[in-house]
């Protein structure tokens, strides 16, 4: 008998190699149906509960006014704050977001950013 390369899609049939025609089918039954079930993931749980938590309202009075604001507003209303006063995490995180988000931020803030990028990666020009 000549010899037939293995990775060929002939009709090879020997040890670990059944006949196409009994082979599984990707997609259909599983071939063990009383198997060991699939493990639960907590990831959709988790992901709910967070979306849930940032889309909780909190009531609060603003120049006399009662009103309410999701918790991730109140979030972001922090974070433009943060950047206002100066922090520089909060510089880094409002840049970050309105870049993934397609915000066109003002020439200004563009310049500061770049500014503050080149102080903190220009060397020194006296020699040791």
């Amino acid at each position: 008998m000549p010899w037939k390369n293995p990775s060929s899609d002939d009709a090879t049939v020997g040890p670990g190699r059944p006949p196409k025609a009994t082979r599984w089918k990707k997609g259909g039954p599983s071939p063990n149906p009383k198997g060991r079930p699939r493990k639960d993931s907590m990831f959709a749980d988790v992901k709910r509960l967070f979306e849930d938590a940032l889309k909780q309202k909190v009531p609060l009075t603003r120049n006399g006014r009662r009103m309410t604001l999701a918790k991730v507003e109140l979030g972001f209303e922090q974070l433009a704050n943060q950047f206002a006063k100066g922090d520089r995490h909060a510089r880094r995180d409002v840049f970050t977001y309105s870049e993934q988000l397609g915000i066109d931020l003002t020439g200004k803030a563009e310049a500061l950013k770049k500014r503050r990028w080149h102080q903190t990666t220009r060397r020194s020009s006296t020699p040791i």
